[in-house]
Formats: structure tokens, C-alpha cells, sequence
């Protein structure tokens, strides 16, 4: 099986047995010639024609080029990416994964090492001695696949780091499945052979690091001077090997007012940007001087969010908190399997359990707990409404599925948001 998701228009589409592999053909191999030369040889000209056909029509390919049957017209192509209301088409699609109880993620936490020294890192810090094996990877690929799993996120640490990361990498296209890279990026500056054998694997999606489009602010951030040159370098050039590529950005008091560069510069290059200004202090190594102060949070929220539409977010009903721990699961590297790659409650060690024994025994019951009906100190107030509940934040406050102050400030603080927008609109 391929997967294929057209994000502008909101599709899914599945292709099975041949047509799955002339897709996986198509995006590994650009070279046309090659594709000419296949098709000529399993005597498929028509098929590869009427197949680019449709992928053109469907919006997944992006060319001038018109296809005709029995005519060669093999021409380089750009799949296509627009993140217009893609928030609207996630919400509507993970809800019907969680009802349907449809595991479809893996993280694979490949290592906590790293070449950065990030300032708000939330990472454990002095277990570098952890890294996934391939021997581990591959049975856990192999056993998550079975359950339905067709999306594996490889993240750290930096994972690039983690000495069987390409073979790893590999073993999950040879799976068919997707395959979702986070890095710094660093690597894949420094090493080109490296960059080189990852294009060739036509990840999903790379997401990279991005703090500011000022190099002395990323820099400062990161720990690491001319970090910001290499990031910026591999993700044009990751654009340039028409690799989906993401920016992610994590606001604090050292780059609040850096939002505006990073969107033009996301916009301009045509890929996503997501950002994220939640929580207070979302740090394991208690940086105070990085945290938004809630003037600062207040004032990003006035200047990019839109409240015009009604917010919909978590009631007091049945609605599962997020998808952690029940459309998704992460692999620790000591190989602890908890709900997400923040949230480190333990549901098992893989050494001891299966992914299938989770899915089938544990994970039912803990996702029943896991939804706005448990919360029963919640939800008393109006600015309850907009409380996007984390079980990591308030376990942070030592209060798993409790209040947490946290959370109750920064809903305070949408809450605020939301009346002083409606008072500007009647005005």
C-alpha cells in the first residue's frame, strides 16, 4: 500500500498493488528517462500515462505538461502542499480516527543526544547513553505496521545522530509507509553523502528548526553559532529536491517578535510554518529567562489569531484530549512506550510488551480515562472553553488529568484575547 494526502483539497487516497508501486517508483526516481525506460520495458506506457494523468486532475502533481496516451511526455513535477485551513481538515480527521480507535502514528525517539544546546530544550538531559538499535526499530516497525501504523516520525535528540538513522530510515520505505523526519538540520549540512542518501528516500516530511530569520537570535537560541546558516541552507536546499519541508518555531523571550520574518520568509518559499505559543514554561532545564511573560503571550495572540469565528475547542464531554495514547504512540530510546514524545508516562517497556498486546488490552482502557468528562475539576468556568489541556503540562504540575495552573492561565489569557476582539469589532 502508498498513502497519498492531498492537503489543499482535504483527500486521502490509497493505491494498492501496482499502482502503489509505480507510485513509489514516480517519487523515488525523478529521472524521467529512467521512468520512460521501465515503462517501455513492462510494456506500461499507457498505465504510466493515464496514471500521471489522474495524479494531475487530483491536484497531487503540479505541471504544465499535458499526458496523452501512448505519448512520452515525462516531465519533473512538484507535489503539491497548501496549508489553507489545514487546522479545519486535521480536527475533522484525527476525530474520526480516535472514534474509529484507528492507530495510525508512531515516534521512533531515536536518541536524546544533540549538536544544539537549545535554551528551552525539554529533553532529559544525561542519558545519551540511549539510542534505538535498528535490530529494536525494525521489530517495532515491523509489529506496528501490522496494527495499522502508517505514519513513523523519526525525532530526538537530533535522530540524524543515531548511528542506524539511514538504515532505519530505509526500513520504513521498504515498509511503504511514511516516513516524518524532525531535525536541526545540522547533519545534513555538514555531511553531504548523508543528504544525499536521505533524498533518495523521499521522506513525507522534513520539519526543521527555525527560531529567527536574524542569525544572532536562532544562534543564541540553538548555542551554537552559524547553526542558523546551516538550517537555513539545508531547508532551501531540501525545497530545492522537492522535499516537503516544515518550519517549527518555539516562541520565548528570546525571539517574541520574530513570528513576522519567519511567516514571509515560509509564505515566499510556499511551505508550512507552525508555531507555537502554549505554555509558559515548557522547559525541563528551568530557564526561567526564556519563558513569555503573559503581557507578551496576550499581545501575540491579539496580533495572529482570529477569534471572529467561533473558537471551538474541548467541553466537558466524551471527546478524547488529543490523540496521544490513542491514534498515536512514541518509543522511548531505552524503549519505554508512552502516549506521545512529551508525555512520559510509561505504558510498558517494549522488552516486556507488545504493541499489540497495548493496543488491544491497555490503551482501551486508558484512552476511556483520557477524555473532558474526567477532568472533574474542570470546566467551571467560561474561560474553561479554551483551555487546550496537555497531560504533560499538567503533569508538570505534579496533577496528571487535574487543573493545572499553566493551563488555566493561558486559557485566561484566549479568554481575554477573545472579548477584546469582539470589543474592537463592534467598534
Amino acid at each position: 500500500l502508498s498513502f497519498i494526502i492531498n492537503l489543499k483539497d482535504f483527500a486521502e487516497f490509497v493505491l494498492k498493488d501496482e499502482m502503489a508501486m509505480l507510485w513509489d517508483f514516480i517519487v523515488k526516481n525523478k529521472d524521467y528517462d529512467l521512468i520512460r525506460k521501465y515503462a517501455v520495458n513492462n510494456h506500461q506506457e499507457s498505465i504510466i500515462d493515464d496514471f500521471l494523468s489522474q495524479l494531475k486532475e487530483n491536484n497531487l502533481i503540479d505541471t504544465k505538461q499535458s499526458f496523452v496516451k501512448y505519448k512520452s511526455n515525462y516531465l519533473p513535477y512538484r507535489i503539491k502542499f497548501d496549508s489553507e485551513n489545514i487546522n479545519y481538515f486535521i480536527y475533522s480527521r484525527n476525530n474520526f480516527l480516535k472514534k474509529n480507535s484507528f492507530f495510525e502514528k508512531l515516534n521512533l525517539i531515536l536518541n536524546y543526544t544533540c549538536n544544539l544546546h537549545c535554551k528551552h530544550c525539554c529533553n532529559p538531559k544525561n542519558i545519551d547513553k540511549y539510542q534505538i538499535s535498528f535490530e529494536n526499530a525494525k521489530c517495532i516497525i515491523d509489529e506496528a505496521v501490522d496494527i495499522g501504523v502508517f505514519f513513523f516520525k523519526l525525532t530526538g535528540g537530533e535522530c540524524t545522530l543515531n548511528k542506524d538513522f539511514l538504515k532505519i530510515a530505509r526500513y520504513i520505505k521498504n515498509k511503504h509507509a511514511n516516513l516524518i523526519i524532525n531535525t536541526n538540520g545540522q547533519k545534513l549540512y555538514d555531511d553531504e553523502n548523508f543528504f544525499k542518501e536521505l533524498i533518495k528516500l523521499y521522506p513525507y516530511n522534513i520539519q526543521l528548526s527555525l527560531y529567527s530569520m536574524d542569525p544572532d537570535i536562532h544562534d543564541n537560541m540553538t548555542g551554537v553559532k552559524g547553526s542558523h546558516h546551516k538550517t537555513l541552507t539545508v531547508i532551501k536546499k531540501l525545497h530545492q529536491n522537492n522535499i516537503i519541508v516544515s518550519i517549527a518555531n518555539f516562541l520565548s523571550s528570546f525571539n517574541k517578535n520574530s513570528s513576522k520574518d519567519l511567516i514571509k520568509f515560509s509564505e515566499e518559499l510556499g511551505i508550512d510554518y507552525k508555531e507555537s505559543c502554549r505554555f509558559f514554561n515548557n522547559t525541563d532545564n528551568n530557564n526561567s529567562n526564556a519563558s513569555l511573560s503573559e503581557i507578551d503571550i496576550e499581545n501575540y495572540y491579539l496580533n495572529n489569531i482570529d477569534f471572529s469565528v467561533k473558537y471551538k475547542n474541548f467541553e466537558k464531554n466524551n471527546e478524547y484530549l488529543c490523540g496521544a495514547g490513542v491514534t498515536t504512540l512514541s518509543v522511548e530510546p531505552n524503549l519505554d512506550i508512552t502516549p506521545c514524545t512529551y508525555n512520559k508516562y510509561v505504558f510498558g517497556n517494549y522488552k516486556k510488551t507488545s504493541l499489540k498486546k497495548l493496543k488491544e488490552k491497555i490503551l482501551p482502557e486508558y484512552s476511556k480515562k483520557f477524555t473532558a468528562a474526567n477532568l472533574t475539576e474542570c470546566f467551571k468556568y467560561d474561560y474553561c472553553k479554551y483551555c487546550y489541556y496537555c497531560a504533560k503540562i499538567a503533569a508538570d504540575d505534579n496533577s496528571f488529568m487535574k487543573k493545572s495552573e499553566q493551563l488555566c492561565k493561558h486559557a485566561k489569557i484566549l479568554n481575554r484575547v477573545f472579548l477584546k476582539q469582539k470589543q474592537l469589532q463592534k467598534n
